[in-house]
């Protein structure tokens, strides 16, 4: 099942419509002088929940692309930025996790001045209901 499941995978990064290619631009370890990573990878980007103040997504890819919860990546056709927030670990063929739209770069200097950069997904306050019966 595992192997069939794969399958699908390798297959639907080729024909689905929802197949993209990404390329991994930082790792979960920051980068002090800029961002590098591997080649592109074909991978499944798939709708999750449009709210909002966030674009959040699935992504489907295999393990030897390395990809970890807490890595950023690009994606090629929308020249957007992902951060990999939540793996499924249930999912034991692939590597499966919900992605959230990065928005922002920051900026910052460590106590001995080495500057690091990072993306990252930022949200304001958000007033999500206003309870009406209140005890004061």
């Amino acid at each position: 099942m595992i192997r069939d499941k794969r399958k699908s995978l390798d297959k639907a990064t080729l024909y689905s419509y929802q197949a993209v290619r990404v390329k991994k631009i930082q790792d979960k370890n920051l980068s002090r002088h800029g961002f590098e990573g591997p080649s592109a990878a074909r991978a499944l980007i798939n709708p999750d929940k449009r709210k909002f103040d966030y674009d959040d997504k699935i992504l489907s890819i295999g393990f030897e692309h390395g990809f970890e919860v807490g890595d950023v990546f690009e994606w090629e056709r929308t020249n957007s930025y992902w951060l990999i927030t939540l793996q499924d670990l249930d999912e034991i063929a692939y590597f499966r996790a919900e992605i959230r739209r990065a928005d922002y770069e920051i900026n910052w200097l460590d106590e001995d001045g080495n500057e690091w950069r990072s993306f990252a997904a930022v949200r304001g306050p958000v007033e999500t209901k206003i309870n009406f019966i209140q005890k004061h």
